[in-house]
């Protein structure tokens, strides 16, 4: 009986999930960058077609003469540019579907399976996104600003699947087919974006020194993932439009390479504490104290991969000149499954397990009001009130 329950239960909660979500991209017009994108790059003559988004993101890679954004973020203008020339509602649809991914993609990466959906988890993973995600409504519900940030998360969580499979079980393999495919898979991870990738690039110099000092046999997939996200990362760094945008900003004519940087790590460190990138990765590093000295259980190597990927991915943004809300998207993204990777893992007293659907129902309470904030915003947009735009886009809780 309780499992004819959880098959009935499981399906209600993601098919709810998806109708909340789906009902605030219903809600959220087309702004900003996305009339920008309807054209193709440096020219007024609309895309109309895939050719023309090709032609675009040529002008916006090489930062062609008259191309106003420019850089390296190949992937991220593809979705863009292909979903501007239809109806919005196409995207809210497929939107939604990649939202449920992601969700699905961190509990694969927080427990190793989706065979059994936990919904608790669920739950937990969609509370944290929405209260540690700082820029939740451009990040999810601004059509740009989810090409950008969540379709090639999904696209790097999905790239670490089989890398998290294979640390979990060293006779994980993939097939010769797969293998090449995967290299293709990790060229896409590559060209996401920088600071993501860089998250990413991060990992798999972890993943591999571990393997190197285990002495563990290195598989054909694992060479090819690697080779492939390598060739990605280099074109999306390499761009002509990275530079052009650079020399845009002040701050990097002015400042020498060494002044830069330090006034770029304190401004970022500042960030990373604000953002409660600190408060999660507080907790992490508490939870595995607690896991080593006093449980005494070992930990799986990705538990520690997870949040030095989101320690990586907020770092590398030293390097940039600004760091907006938005962009610390994956840094939030990698530490949540980081923090619920480890909390898993620990054996909590008997008396928060007895209470944990207490627990459940206070934290939903709280959530529905926060939520019902949120959805008065929306509708505010949606009918024109432009007092409320910078709270619908920004931390809408």
């Amino acid at each position: 009986m309780k499992r004819i329950s959880t098959w009935i239960t499981c399906p209600i909660i993601v098919i709810g999930t998806a109708a909340i979500f789906f009902a605030m991209n219903v809600f959220t017009p087309k702004m900003s960058d996305d009339f920008y994108w309807q054209f193709i790059s440096g020219t007024s003559q609309r895309v109309q077609s895939i050719s023309d988004i090709f032609r675009s993101i040529y002008g916006y890679y090489m930062a062609t003469e008259g191309t106003d954004l420019t850089g390296g973020r190949i992937a991220a203008v593809f979705f863009t540019q292909f979903f501007v020339m239809f109806d919005k509602l196409y995207f809210n649809i497929i939107n939604t579907f990649v939202y449920i991914a992601l969700v699905l993609l961190m509990h694969f990466h927080i427990t190793g399976s989706i065979k059994r959906i936990n919904y608790f988890l669920w739950a937990a993973i969609n509370l944290f996104i929405w209260y540690f995600v700082p820029s939740w409504g451009e990040n999810f519900l601004w059509l740009t600003g989810s090409c950008f940030w969540v379709w090639p998360t999904v696209i790097v969580l999905f790239f670490l699947v089989p890398l998290r499979n294979k640390c979990a079980n060293p006779e994980y393999n993939l097939n010769v087919p797969l293998s090449a495919c995967y290299f293709f898979l990790g060229v896409l991870a590559g060209l996401t974006y920088e600071n993501i990738a860089a998250g990413v690039f991060v990992v798999l110099a972890g993943y591999f020194i571990i393997k190197i000092i285990r002495k563990q046999k290195i598989a054909l997939f694992e060479i090819l993932g690697m080779t492939g996200f390598l060739a990605g990362f280099v074109l999306l760094i390499i761009a002509p439009g990275n530079f052009s945008r650079l020399q845009g900003y002040e701050v990097v004519q002015q400042y020498s390479f060494f002044r830069f940087v330090i006034t770029r790590f304190f401004i970022t460190t500042h960030f990373f504490l604000a953002r409660d990138g600190f408060l999660l990765t507080g907790l992490s590093v508490i939870l595995c104290l607690e896991l080593l000295l006093h449980q005494k259980k070992k930990i799986s190597a990705f538990s520690f991969l997870y949040i030095l990927m989101g320690v990586g991915s907020s770092y590398s943004m030293i390097l940039s000149p600004v760091f907006m809300e938005r962009a610390f998207f994956p840094t939030s993204i990698f530490l949540i499954i980081g923090f619920l990777n480890l909390f898993l893992q620990v054996e909590w007293p008997q008396m928060l397990k007895k209470h944990l659907k207490l627990f459940t129902i206070l934290i939903l309470l709280v959530f529905s009001a926060s939520l019902f904030r949120a959805g008065v915003a929306i509708m505010s947009v949606h009918r024109g009130d432009t007092n409320v735009v910078g709270r619908h886009h920004g931390q809408m809780h």
